[in-house]
C-alpha cells in the first residue's frame, strides 16, 4: 500500500514537473496570452479536475480574462476593488464572508514586485465527491503556475515597452543630431572686431 502511494506521488511529481516545463516552454515560444491562457484552464480542468476557474487581470485596466466552470452570474457582481484587492495572500472565500465569492473556495493573488497583476479564483464543481478537494490539493502547484505565467505576461509587456522606449530615445537623438548640423553651434564660427554671429 505504501509503495503505491510512492508511485501515485511520484507520477504527480513528474506530472507538475512536465507541466511546468510545458508552460515555461510555451512562454518561450512566445504564445499569445489567450493561448497560455487556455493550455493553463486545460491544465486545470482535465488534470487536476479543477471545477470552477475565473481570472481577474490588470490589462492595464482591470477585466476577467477566463471564466469556466461557473456560472455568468457568479462574477459579474465581484468588485475588483473591494473584494479583491485586500488579498496578498491565498485566501479561502469561506473566509471572506463576501457573498460576491462564495461559489468560488480560494483567490489565489499573483503579484509583480509589490504590484497586482491577476486574481484568480478557483472551486470544485462536486463538493459533495468524497476524498481531498482539487482545490486544495492543489493549491501550491495552481499557484506557482499562476505566477510563473503572470509574471511572464508582465515582463513580457515591460520588455515591448522599452523597446517603445528606446526607439523613441534614438529617434530624439536622431532629430537633435539633424538639427544640430542644420543650425551649427554659434561658437564655431569665428569672432572678430569684423564678423559677430
Amino acid at each position: 500500500m505504501a509503495k503505491k502511494a510512492s508511485l501515485k506521488r511520484l507520477h504527480f511529481c513528474n506530472f507538475k514537473l512536465n507541466a511546468l516545463l510545458e508552460v515555461t516552454n510555451a512562454i518561450n515560444a512566445d504564445l499569445s496570452a489567450e493561448s497560455l491562457l487556455k493550455n493553463f484552464e486545460q491544465l486545470l480542468i482535465k488534470e487536476l479536475n479543477i471545477g470552477k476557474i475565473i481570472i481577474f487581470a490588470s490589462t492595464p485596466s482591470w477585466e476577467m480574462v477566463l471564466q469556466s466552470g461557473g456560472k455568468t452570474e457568479n462574477y459579474e457582481n465581484i468588485n475588483i476593488e473591494n473584494d479583491l484587492l485586500p488579498h496578498e495572500a491565498i485566501t479561502t472565500t469561506t473566509s471572506t464572508e463576501n457573498p460576491h465569492l462564495e461559489s468560488y473556495d480560494f483567490i489565489i493573488p499573483v503579484s509583480h514586485k509589490t504590484r497586482p497583476l491577476a486574481y484568480v479564483l478557483i472551486g470544485d464543481v462536486d463538493e459533495e465527491k468524497e476524498g481531498l478537494s482539487p482545490s486544495i490539493k492543489h493549491l501550491s502547484f495552481i499557484q506557482t503556475l499562476t505566477n510563473v505565467i503572470f509574471v511572464a505576461l508582465e515582463n513580457k509587456k515591460l520588455l515591448r515597452e522599452n523597446i517603445k522606449q528606446e526607439g523613441m530615445r534614438k529617434e530624439l537623438e536622431l532629430a537633435s543630431k539633424m538639427q544640430t548640423m542644420l543650425i551649427p553651434d554659434p561658437e564655431r564660427f569665428p569672432k572678430n572686431k569684423y564678423i559677430s554671429i
